[in-house]
């Protein structure tokens, strides 16, 4: 923070926007920083009211000294989403701000609606928010946006569950860039039922008949549902021994690094890949076998 404070001493330093962006993740200290955001909110530079919403937004509740202008921020066209957002993370504390909340439910923005929706929820778990999001997955054009708003609510959308395995199951459309749309809504359920039972019975299925980085995506899930899930490490094993692409061993490597112990089957592949051509995928190799068995990286 000592850092940061003379890069936020005025918006003319060369590293101020830098500062901003970093304050969201500083963690301890986070409450001393506030205030540098709260003051970037006035800025005439839509740049700095953007970086200084953003981190607020990480911030969660140690942003609560910042309540009064987020409220404000509301009427900023530049910053509103996260503002919504951001009110929201501060939970029953923000409850000063439903009424402009409640209004954003009809905005013409219907992806605004869905933010909206859940941070109401945060807020008051009585209101309409949630039911709003679930039925809002069965429309194709805010699908994308109800999932994840749900997936950010974590165990508090748990009657979501059963609407999200459905789409699990029936989810077969790509997103813009080429991933499975399935791959969106199982980062949702997890967030909501780390553990889920049926969810890895489907990504099991999804994998049998994937293909390509498809493969890699489904054993990466399967993991993040159970580190120690067979079909998951067998398959992330045999890409980091022998995937000709160096950013899949590199990406195995890593999604293995994050199973820990209940991964200890992959360590014989990591350690051949300690001698892998591409360095980044050596020191990813490295890397996982600390966490997963930290004598057999000495």
């Amino acid at each position: 923070m000592p850092r940061l404070k003379s890069w936020l001493s005025s918006p003319d330093h060369p590293r101020y926007l830098l500062a901003l962006s970093l304050l969201g993740t500083i963690g301890e200290g986070a409450a001393e920083c506030v205030p540098h955001l709260i003051e970037a909110l006035q800025s005439a530079n839509a740049d700095h009211r953007v970086l200084a919403m953003q981190a607020l937004e990480d911030l969660g509740t140690n942003a609560r000294p910042a309540m009064p202008a987020l409220v404000a921020a509301l009427d900023d066209p530049t910053t509103r989403l996260r503002a919504i957002s951001a009110l929201g993370n501060l939970g029953l504390e923000a409850r000063v701000a439903i009424p402009q909340l409640e209004s954003s439910l009809t905005s013409t923005n219907r992806h605004e609606a869905l933010v909206a929706a859940a941070a109401l929820h945060k807020i008051n778990t009585g209101s309409n928010g949630l039911p709003m999001l679930i039925a809002a997955t069965g429309d194709p054009l805010l699908r994308s946006t109800a999932i994840r708003q749900l997936g950010r609510l974590g165990p508090a959308a748990a009657p979501a569950i059963d609407t999200l395995i459905d789409a699990l199951k029936t989810e077969d459309r790509r997103e813009p860039y080429g991933s499975p749309e399935w791959i969106r809504v199982a980062d949702a359920l997890h967030k909501i039922s780390p553990t889920n039972r049926t969810a890895i019975a489907i990504i099991r299925e999804k994998l049998r008949d994937a293909e390509g980085l498809d493969r890699l995506n489904a054993a990466s899930r399967l993991l993040m549902f159970d580190p120690g899930e067979q079909h998951g490490i067998e398959l992330l094993a045999e890409i980091v021994r022998s995937d000709p692409v160096a950013h899949s061993r590199l990406f195995a490597a890593s999604v293995l690094r994050k199973g820990g112990p209940p991964a200890r089957a992959t360590v014989p592949a990591l350690k051949a890949a300690l001698t892998d051509k591409d360095p980044a995928v050596r020191r990813a190799a490295a890397s996982a076998l600390r966490k997963i068995e930290p004598a057999s990286a000495e």
